[in-house]
């Protein structure tokens, strides 16, 4: 379907930018791998990232796979000017925490 309109992808990132941030927040890796890799924005315009999100809710796979993607661990959300760290110091996710701290 790509092949036939090269603009279909782009007018679906452009309808879904937060694509990437709401399949982080039901926990889906496959789908935040394929979308990333379809070209969705890791750092999407709006209050946090999905790398935020996965810290907060405590969920390492998705951390470690959002990291490997390219999400930045120094970002500051708009909303509290926190880092993905801070999510999940504030959401008291150890795990998450002390990986975020060990970069």
């Amino acid at each position: 379907a790509t092949a036939a309109d090269p603009d279909l992808l782009a007018q679906a990132r452009a309808r879904r930018q937060a694509a990437v941030l709401t399949a982080t927040s039901v926990g889906r890796a496959e789908a935040v791998r394929l979308l990333v890799e379809l070209g969705w924005d890791l750092h999407p315009p709006g209050t946090e990232t999905p790398l935020h999100q996965a810290a907060y809710d405590g969920n390492t796979a998705l951390v470690t796979l959002l990291l490997e993607l390219g999400a930045d661990p120094t970002r500051r959300d708009t909303r509290f000017d926190a880092t993905p760290l801070g999510w999940a110091e504030h959401g008291h996710q150890e795990a998450t925490a002390a990986l975020l701290r060990g970069l």
